[in-house]
């Protein structure tokens, strides 16, 4: 087991979730980079949701890795509630994640395996299950939140956004010094679990274990099914 690679790896999803927090905060602080998840303005609207929602879903498009801790960035500050928050985390699983996987991963190899027609076809099946899971997103948005989402469009202060005023440099250091403390609170729980999960996963030893144990139990579980 190579502990240096998975330290790296460890260092690389946190980078990545630092990534996520950054854009949360620079998005707070700038209107026109909140502006750039318009894409999914309507559907936003649609649940009845925040519109720094937008941008989250922007970030599962672009960055999937970096999405949650922006979401979690938002959620921290007040722009999100619980209860949205969690209805953005199950409108991810639609059409966000499925773009995601159309264009940035699944959609070349298809293609390339399957020829133009099969692979177009194959991707056309993910985005219509993309869709499905969306409709679900929003039904339940729709049902849980009774009033729709206020100041979408303007600057208010409290649990929405407040955008400052000063040059780029001191907005991008007040950013980085508040996605920093938050990062902080964030991965001094998240690393050491990334860590040891990586450790158990990379280990032959343990995932033996694991699997021995999963054998057992479905042996001893199976008698019980027969019967």
């Amino acid at each position: 087991m190579d502990l240096v690679k998975i330290a790296i790896d460890t260092a690389l999803v946190s980078l990545l979730v630092y990534v996520g927090l950054f854009f949360a905060c620079a998005a707070c602080k700038w209107q026109w980079v909140l502006k750039l998840g318009f894409i999914f303005d309507p559907l936003v609207k649609l649940c009845k949701l925040p519109r720094c929602c937008s941008f989250y879903f922007l970030m599962c498009l672009v960055n999937l890795s970096s999405s949650l801790p922006t979401l979690s960035g938002f959620y921290k500050k007040g722009l999100v509630s619980t209860d949205k928050q969690v209805i953005a985390a199950v409108l991810t699983a639609g059409l966000p994640i499925m773009l995601w996987y159309v264009f940035f991963l699944t959609g070349p190899l298809v293609i390339g395996l399957f020829g133009i027609k099969n692979g177009v076809c194959f991707l056309a099946v993910w985005v219509c299950i993309g869709l499905v899971q969306t409709g679900i997103g929003v039904t339940y948005g729709r049902i849980k939140l009774s009033e729709p989402a206020q100041g979408q469009d303007c600057e208010y202060e409290h649990g929405g956004y407040s955008y400052e005023e000063g040059d780029i440099r001191t907005k991008i250091t007040n950013a980085f010094k508040e996605s920093l403390k938050m990062a902080v609170k964030v991965l001094r729980i998240l690393a050491p679990v990334i860590f040891i999960l990586y450790v158990i996963t990379g280990s032959e030893e343990v995932m033996s274990y694991v699997t021995a144990g999963l054998h057992l139990k479905a042996m001893w579980v199976s008698p019980f099914k027969s019967d």
